[in-house]
């Protein structure tokens, strides 16, 4: 079994806050808080980052939520 095949293992593009700010055209700040909202956000090095995937599955989920 690869290592990276073992359950538990995130793989798939990481953003940093900057970059996930960009993409939903958010300030640095308000990106970073909704990063922490997730409750998926990774702290490293003084940076945030979050999975793609995690971000869009907690947008998804938000879109979800408001359709109700």
């Amino acid at each position: 079994m690869d290592d990276n095949d073992a359950p538990g293992i995130q793989t798939g593009p990481l953003l940093t806050r900057d970059e996930v700010a960009d993409k939903l055209h958010l300030t640095p700040d308000t990106a970073g808080q909704l990063i922490a909202r997730t409750g998926m956000g990774i702290y490293l090095c003084r940076r945030t980052y979050i999975y793609e995937r995690d971000l869009n599955a907690y947008l998804s989920a938000l879109r979800g939520k408001s359709g109700e």
